[in-house]
């Protein structure tokens, strides 16, 4: 039976700091376009790797 991931709540994304940016929305004092100026950018979660069941998490 699957059960959701405790990291992603069973979405398979989660939202880290922009790469880009490092989590502010600018580089060098424009927008950054990476982020869209969120400082956030929303990747496949590392915890289940993307498939939303805790059970992936236990494999890791």
């Amino acid at each position: 039976m699957k059960e959701d991931c405790q990291t992603c709540g069973g979405t398979g994304k989660e939202l880290v700091d922009c790469g880009a940016c490092n989590g502010t929305g600018y580089v060098n004092g424009k927008d950054c376009k990476k982020c869209y100026t969120q400082g956030q950018v929303v990747v496949k979660c590392r915890s289940c790797n993307g498939t939303g069941d805790s059970s992936e998490e236990e494999k890791s």
